[in-house]
C-alpha cells in the first residue's frame, strides 16, 4: 500500500540532492540499476532522493523491488501525467541507464531535456549518448549495468557542488549551441540548399519554391523541385 499511495502523491519539494530518471518502465530502460545504486548510497549513508518517473508494464515490479527504499523516502515513483519537466527541474542529476541487451539510445530526448534544464547527466555507454554528453565536462558516461559506478558518480556530484554547477551550465550551453531548434533548422536549410543546388547546378533554387508570378506556394502541386522563375 505504501508504494501505490506514494505513486499517487503530487510532486514534493526536492530533497537536498535529487536524482531523476524519466523513461518508459520496460526492460530496455534499466531502472533496476538505478534502484540498486540508490540502495548502495543509502547503505553508505550518502543520502539522495531518487525520482523514478514513467509508465510501463515493469512499473509494479520496480515499485516492489524498491521495497524499503520507498518507505524510507529514498525512492519515489510519482505519477508522470502528461508533463514531467516539473520533476526534472526539481533534481540536480538526470540519469538514463539502458540495458544494451534490449536497446541502444539514439539521440535521447530525455538527456537533452536534462541538459537544457542545467542538470548533471549520468548515462551509460552506447548508442548516441556520447554525441550528447561530454564525459567529465557535462556529466558522466559509465558502463552499462554497473550500479556501483553509477552510485560513485552520483556521490561525487553530490560532494562537489561547485564543479557540478559548472558541469550543469556547460551542458545547458552545449544544448543551446549545438542542439537548439535554431541550429536544427539551419542545418536542414543547408541540406536542402545543397540538394537543390545539385538538382539545378546552372542556377539558384529556392528552398521553398513559390510561383514567381503570384508568390503562391508550389509545394503539394505535383511540381517537385522547381527552378527559379517557375510559375503556376
Amino acid at each position: 500500500m505504501v508504494a501505490h499511495t506514494e505513486a499517487r502523491r503530487p510532486p514534493e519539494p526536492a530533497a537536498a540532492f535529487s536524482v531523476v530518471m524519466i523513461g518508459r518502465m520496460v526492460v530496455a530502460k534499466d531502472f533496476k540499476a538505478v534502484i540498486a545504486a540508490a540502495r548502495l548510497l543509502q547503505r553508505e549513508q550518502r543520502p539522495c532522493k531518487f525520482l523514478l518517473v514513467g509508465h510501463g508494464h515493469q512499473r509494479d515490479r520496480l515499485i516492489a523491488e524498491a521495497g524499503g527504499l520507498i518507505a524510507d523516502g529514498v525512492v519515489t515513483f510519482p505519477a508522470p501525467g502528461i508533463e514531467v519537466l516539473d520533476y526534472v527541474r526539481r533534481a540536480q542529476v538526470g540519469v538514463l541507464i539502458t540495458d544494451p541487451r534490449w536497446h541502444q539510445e539514439g539521440c535521447s530526448k530525455a538527456i537533452m531535456e536534462y541538459m537544457a534544464c542545467g542538470l548533471l547527466v549520468a548515462c551509460n555507454e552506447g548508442g548516441g549518448n556520447r554525441k550528447l554528453v561530454v564525459d567529465g565536462k557535462t556529466g558522466f558516461v559509465i558502463p552499462p549495468a554497473d550500479p556501483q559506478t553509477l552510485a560513485e558518480r552520483i556521490a561525487y556530484l553530490r560532494e562537489h557542488e561547485a564543479e557540478g554547477r559548472a558541469m550543469g551550465e556547460a551542458g545547458r550551453n552545449r544544448i543551446a549551441d549545438t542542439f537548439s531548434v535554431e541550429r536544427m533548422v539551419d542545418g536542414f536549410v543547408r541540406i536542402y540548399r545543397e540538394a537543390l543546388a545539385a538538382y539545378c547546378p546552372q542556377g539558384t533554387v529556392d528552398v521553398a519554391p513559390v510561383c514567381y508570378a503570384c508568390d503562391a506556394g508550389l509545394w503539394g502541386k505535383g511540381t517537385g523541385f522547381l527552378e527559379r522563375g517557375a510559375t503556376c
